[in-house]
């Protein structure tokens, strides 16, 4: 619960879901935030802020880039941030305009 509430703060539920699928994937890789942080050229404070739903949004070539090192397809997590939780119709207004 207290992790909803936070990514309502922060960038949403879609954002927390989104970090979600990252840590899993990294974490499926065998990586270390500091190996992805090298390998992605994207800081490690990032990154761990992206994981964890503390961000207001995700660039999307920042996204584009870690799902093509982490080996996901984009569109697939793009959609699963929508479809995972389909209640929360106020977070698909806020980034579908």
């Amino acid at each position: 619960k207290w992790r909803v509430e936070i990514a309502k703060k922060k960038g949403g539920v879609f954002i927390l879901i989104i970090g979600t699928i990252l840590r899993e994937a990294r974490i499926k890789n065998n990586l270390s935030l500091s190996e992805l942080a090298r390998i992605s050229n994207i800081s490690k404070g990032e990154l761990s802020k992206t994981e964890n739903g503390k961000v207001k949004n995700i660039r999307g070539a920042l996204l584009y880039r870690l799902c093509n090192i982490l080996e996901l397809n984009y569109d697939n997590v793009v959609r699963e941030g929508w479809d995972i939780f389909p209640i929360f119709l106020s977070e698909r207004k806020r980034y579908s305009s």
